[in-house]
Formats: C-alpha cells, structure tokens, sequence
C-alpha cells in the first residue's frame, strides 16, 4: 500500500533445489507462478540475489531489451530489493505496476532499504524458529517407527500426573512387547526385525485415539499414554492392537 503498487512478488531462496521460488504474490496469480524456479543470475530476481544489490529502474523503457513488454504496465517504474539478514541474501522483493504511474522518488527510495531488512529479518526469525521447531520434532521421535520415543513420553507422562491430580482426572498407560523378537532378529535378520517393529507401531497407532501418545519404550517395547481413559476403556484398547 506504501507504493500503490498492484503486483508486489516475494521470492525465496530453497537451498535444497539452489533456486528462488515465489511463495507469496499480490496482483498475480500464485497458482502461475509458484512452480517458476529462478536460478542465481537469471532474470533480474537472480541477479538481485546473486550480487545482493537493489534495482531500481524508473523508466523500464531505457533498458535495452529484445522484447517489450511496457504496455503490460501501469508505469514504467519498478524496484527489485534483496531481503537479507546478517550478510546472507535470504529472497527478493519485486514491486512494480504503480497504480499512480509515479516512478520510485527520492521519498519512496529512502524507505526501500529499511522495509527490505525488516522484512529479511523476519524471514530469518521464522527460518530459525522452523528449525527449532524441526530440531525439537527430530529429537522426539523414533526414527524407526514413527512413534514418539521414551524420553518425550516421559515429559509427557510428568505433564499428565500432574495435570490427573491438579483436575482429578484419570489416566492409563499401556505397555506391550513383541514375543520372541530376537528370535525373529537372529531368523530372518535385522531387517526383517526392523519391518515388524515398524508394522506393530503403525497397528499401534491405527487403535488408539487420536490425542493417546504412542511410543517406542526402547528394543521391542512399546507404550500408550491414554489421557482422561478408564480402566476399561484401556483394556479394551490393548485388547484391539493384541488382536
């Protein structure tokens, strides 16, 4: 709304594919332009990202080009701004189409800078808290299953004590174990062990409720916390992943 401008795009940088891609866009439909992958240099986005400096054209008619597309445009003015955080080029923001046909002025160019930071620094706040935020997922998982592992099912398993006393509530924790699973280990091999723990997690998981907390206890052994759960709505669940 600063710029009065009717196409404003946001471009990011996926490290995994070494490209920018557009994930947020006004005035243009996402659903066109969200599979473009932009390489470092191509385009005027690549070569934003790729030297870290800002372009900002006021006339796009002066630039030499095989092709022209000026009357797709309100105005002839456009601003392309790298988004960084701590020296690292994180995306780039494109605003061009000015519905007042004004080009980018002493005023509006003072700003540019301030806004791009801002907006950089806010990518890399919630960059980092994705991060954390996979981080922490990682560490509480079994890797092999699926299911939470014994460390989180602890932290979960104070939470509800206390909560079960604090409300008066009742609880149940199942625990469960493979027969004879090193025998299958040492029959069928590792792999073979691998695939019926990962299968007995997955029956687990498909006969409990959806807010019960399946976990890995450790080996062969598997637990279910059962908040707000009698005894006998607990014995049937066992019953269920038995069968």
């Amino acid at each position: 709304k600063m710029f009065s401008a009717a196409r404003v795009s946001l471009a990011l940088y996926d490290p995994k594919d070494d490209r920018l891609k557009i994930t947020a866009a006004r005035g243009l439909a996402l659903s066109i332009v969200h599979d473009i992958k932009i390489q470092r240099g191509d385009w005027i986005i690549g070569r934003v990202f790729g030297s870290g400096n800002a372009v900002i054209v006021n006339d796009v008619r002066a630039l030499p080009s095989p092709q022209s597309h000026h009357d797709r445009y309100r105005s002839q003015a456009f601003a392309v701004l790298p988004l960084t955080h701590r020296d690292q080029v994180l995306g780039v923001l494109s605003i061009t189409d000015r519905r007042d046909g004004l080009a980018f002025g002493a005023p509006e160019q003072f700003v540019l800078n301030p806004i791009a930071s801002i907006i950089g620094a806010a990518l890399a706040g919630a960059r980092t808290d994705a991060e954390i935020a996979r981080l922490e997922h990682a560490a509480s998982v079994d890797s092999l299953t699926g299911l939470v592992n014994r460390a989180y099912l602890d932290s979960r398993l104070q939470q509800e004590v206390a909560r079960s006393k604090r409300q008066g509530t009742q609880f149940a924790v199942l625990m469960a174990d493979i027969d004879d699973f090193k025998v299958i280990n040492d029959t069928r091999g590792h792999q073979s062990g691998d695939a019926m723990l990962k299968g007995v997690g997955d029956i687990m998981r498909s006969a409990v409720r959806v807010f019960d907390v399946c976990a890995r206890w450790g080996g062969d052994e598997f637990a279910v916390l059962m908040p707000n759960s009698d005894r006998a709505s607990a014995i049937a669940c066992a019953e269920r992943i038995r069968l």
